[in-house]
């Protein structure tokens, strides 16, 4: 079935909704557009920045038992430590050394400008864009997303763009046209879900952001 009529099905199962949907978009999205790395891929590349040691990253895993968020956590700490004794090891844009002068973490900065250069569309897949382009902006009512990247901002851009569980949480929502980044955005780099911290935070406040997400 070519792309066309999958895009039809897709706009047909909608029209029978009683509601416009919320879509979630998960990393597949923009792996497949932006060829942008799995989340052991990119961990892996940030143990490759700070050492040459070709065990490091099986050491991380088995530190952390193959736990992605503590392996996060290990990797923030060893990277934080590389980076402000050489700020060669990962050069930062003027904007994001700032950052890092107001205490935020060289590592969830470096993250967001590696993704930030890496987020080039593949022109292989410019056709499927535009269909996603209008259905987002014909056919849904929010998007949450977990990715970090801004390719939805890109191709959707009269949505309004909440970063963050903060963000979320301490907004008054319009509820259509929204675009809800729950872990995080690399326009924020602070406020990036990424470490066992991140995430137990997370937990703590998930009640209350569902509770405002259905409200």
């Amino acid at each position: 079935m070519n792309q066309y009529n999958e895009y039809e099905k897709l706009c047909s199962t909608i029209r029978n909704f009683s509601t416009t949907p919320i879509l979630f978009i998960g990393s597949g999205i923009s792996r497949r557009y932006y060829n942008l790395p799995s989340w052991r891929e990119l961990l892996e590349t940030f143990t490759q920045i700070i050492s040459k040691d070709e065990y490091k990253f099986s050491q991380y895993m088995t530190l952390s038992n193959k736990d992605f968020t503590r392996i996060a956590s290990l990797l923030e700490s060893d990277f934080n430590k590389a980076w402000y004794e050489n700020p060669e090891l990962f050069i930062l844009p003027e904007h994001l050394l700032e950052l890092i002068k107001q205490g935020i973490s060289p590592f969830k900065c470096a993250v967001a400008h590696y993704i930030d250069t890496k987020s080039i569309l593949n022109p292989e897949y410019n056709d499927e864009i535009e269909l996603l382009k209008t259905v987002l902006d014909t056919h849904v009512t929010g998007i949450i997303t977990t990715n970090y990247d801004t390719l939805i901002e890109t191709y959707a851009p009269n949505y309004i763009t909440y970063n963050g569980q903060d963000d979320l949480l301490f907004s008054r929502l319009q509820g259509i046209n929204e675009l809800y980044k729950i872990h995080g955005s690399t326009t924020n780099p602070e406020s990036i879900i990424i470490t066992a911290d991140d995430y137990e935070n997370f937990n703590k406040k998930r009640t209350y952001l569902i509770a405002k997400l259905l409200m």
